[in-house]
């Protein structure tokens, strides 16, 4: 993992709830579904925040099943992972 994310990141983002969809997608032991859900609670537009806690659930088991549309959101949510990683890159170099 890349080291310019910051450790204590790590420590908050537990198991839990809000997370469904991402860890459908990625899988529980994948850090990356909590990556994902730092950039939906914390960057990502609001409408879709709550879009995704209203009807994420229901839509992560609607997709455990389709493994051709979990690979297409796994594609969008890297998207929306790397630019964590620029953002945290930027807060280093600055």
């Amino acid at each position: 993992m890349n080291n310019v994310i910051p450790q204590e990141f790590f420590n908050y983002a537990v198991h839990g709830g809000s997370c469904w969809v991402a860890r459908e997608v990625y899988g529980v032991d994948n850090p990356q579904w909590r990556l994902f859900r730092h950039w939906m609670l914390n960057i990502g537009p609001k409408w879709f925040k709550n879009l995704y806690l209203k009807h994420g659930e229901r839509f992560a088991a609607f997709i455990s099943d389709k493994p051709v549309l979990k690979y297409a959101i796994r594609k969008w949510m890297d998207s929306k992972i790397k630019t964590l990683h620029k953002e945290w890159q930027h807060s280093v170099q600055v």
